[in-house]
């Protein structure tokens, strides 16, 4: 009769066991199914390190959340430095979500202050020339898109930079052959197809911007891709028709 108990006892035991770790199990998987549960949670338990709030500025970023974002990049920055990521880093996703707001003063000074910590950051580099090249302070730009290229000069990002920087210039010649090593670096990079649709539509080329403006239809699926190339087409079409 005892052992029938003691067995029963720990069967009941183990299966209250199984089913505990079963609910753990449950629950932890319910906070981090998702990466923005998961760093909301891990900056919650660590608030003075600096990784957690990086990566859920990150994952904030990711779920469209920009202005929460921006603030807990901003709460990366007020954290005393533990050496757990790259000031540079933090600057530069900083610059990223002033650039996106069309804030690029703002994003010209988080790129700069990021360059401190590594001047030879190309995408950093490369960032600051786009913004440089919005704001069409294009010698300025030129000198950061070429500087990037020196850090790394298979950066098609970079390549398809200076291209575009050349052509809004005017030096169409010049930019084109760059537009060109971008797409040659990274096929699948849909913007140096649609700035040498672009560069040959101002040199009169509307057979070859035609041309280019479809291949950018086809590398950029996204929906506002394909507004921009139909009503590039469409232009294109006209223009090829006189």
């Amino acid at each position: 009769m005892k052992t029938a108990f003691k067995s029963s006892l720990v069967t009941y035991l183990a299966c209250a066991v199984i089913i505990s770790c079963a609910v753990a199990s449950y629950l932890r998987n319910s906070v981090y199914q998702t990466p923005l549960r998961l760093w909301t949670a891990t900056a919650a338990a660590s608030p003075h390190m600096q990784r957690p709030h990086l990566n859920l500025g990150l994952a904030l970023k990711a779920a469209g959340l920009h202005e929460q974002a921006l603030q807990e990049f901003r709460t990366v920055l007020s954290i005393p430095r533990d050496d757990s990521i790259g000031m540079q880093d933090a600057y530069q996703e900083m610059g990223n979500m002033y650039f996106s707001a069309g804030q690029y003063d703002e994003a010209a000074a988080a790129y700069r202050i990021g360059l401190r910590y590594l001047p030879s950051s190309p995408m950093i580099l490369n960032n600051l020339a786009v913004v440089l090249l919005k704001q069409e302070r294009f010698e300025e730009a030129a000198a950061q898109a070429e500087s990037a290229l020196a850090a790394d000069p298979s950066m098609a990002l970079a390549l398809n930079t200076l291209g575009q920087i050349y052509v809004s210039q005017g030096a169409i010649d010049k930019g084109i052959p760059l537009l060109k090593a971008a797409i040659e670096k990274a096929p699948q990079y849909a913007s140096p197809y649609m700035n040498l649709a672009l560069a040959f539509e101002r040199k009169g080329d509307y057979e070859a911007a035609y041309n280019y403006a479809n291949a950018y239809a086809m590398a950029d699926r996204s929906p506002a891709g394909r507004k921009r190339a139909e009503g590039l087409l469409e232009r294109l079409q006209k223009k090829k028709q006189k």
